[in-house]
């Protein structure tokens, strides 16, 4: 009785080695090349039916997934803890930002009362809020600024809200940055809380008109004001 061949294991840092020949009768070895014509038809019919069949069953069962699967991508499980010289970098260069505040356009007039509109509060509340905005002596929320949140590290569930002017929005960074419109109080600041650290402390992403702000990590309970410079 002919022995099975076991395969050599693959040595993940050594070179791949090729297997001595051995003579093997017509259509029984493993080379295709030696293989019969009714061997090797038979060998790409049944591989051909495995494959449809795959697909049918995806179909059916309604995964997307592919026949061939791509190698995944690295992946960070949790956040990794910045250094503190990290930490410091990006916290000289938050102040740094604050001397005279963010330069960002803003929006006022006709474009201020679309974008009281568009924030994300029940219509009561929005009422009493326009109501509140709209008082002559009133000198919070003249002018409206459109910030990017999002979370630049791995995405764990950290949370944070934007408020200024009795308003808020509750902010769960995702991997892909949101645009938020806030009112901006009368010193031109807005608040930034820390709401919920997924791990490693809340780290946020902050964009305003194009410009990539550094930002450090907040902890939960935190308020951080953020001054603009409107243009």
């Amino acid at each position: 009785m002919e022995q099975k061949k076991s395969v050599p294991q693959l040595q993940p840092t050594a070179p791949k080695q090729q297997r001595p020949s051995s003579p093997m009768p017509a259509g029984t070895g493993s080379d295709s090349s030696e293989r019969g014509p009714v061997d090797t038809g038979r060998r790409q019919f049944v591989t051909a039916g495995l494959l449809a069949g795959a697909f049918v069953l995806g179909v059916a069962t309604g995964q997307t997934f592919p026949l061939w699967r791509q190698a995944p991508g690295p992946t960070i499980a949790a956040d990794q803890p910045l250094s503190q010289e990290q930490v410091e970098r990006l916290r000289q260069g938050f102040l740094a930002t604050q001397t005279r505040g963010i330069s960002t356009p803003t929006v006022t007039g006709d474009q201020r009362r679309d974008a009281i509109q568009r924030l994300d509060l029940p219509a009561a509340q929005r009422q009493q809020l326009v109501q509140t905005l709209e008082k002559p002596d009133n000198q919070c929320g003249v002018r409206f600024v459109s910030i990017q949140l999002w979370d630049n590290m791995a995405i764990d569930g950290d949370v944070v809200s934007a408020s200024a002017c009795g308003y808020t929005v509750e902010v769960r960074l995702g991997a892909t940055p949101t645009i938020y419109e806030i009112p901006l109080e009368a010193d031109n600041t807005i608040a930034l809380n820390g709401v919920r650290d997924g791990g490693g402390g809340i780290t946020v992403g902050l964009n305003v008109g194009g410009q990539s702000i550094p930002y450090p990590p907040m902890t939960t309970g935190e308020i951080r004001r953020i001054k603009f410079d409107p243009q």
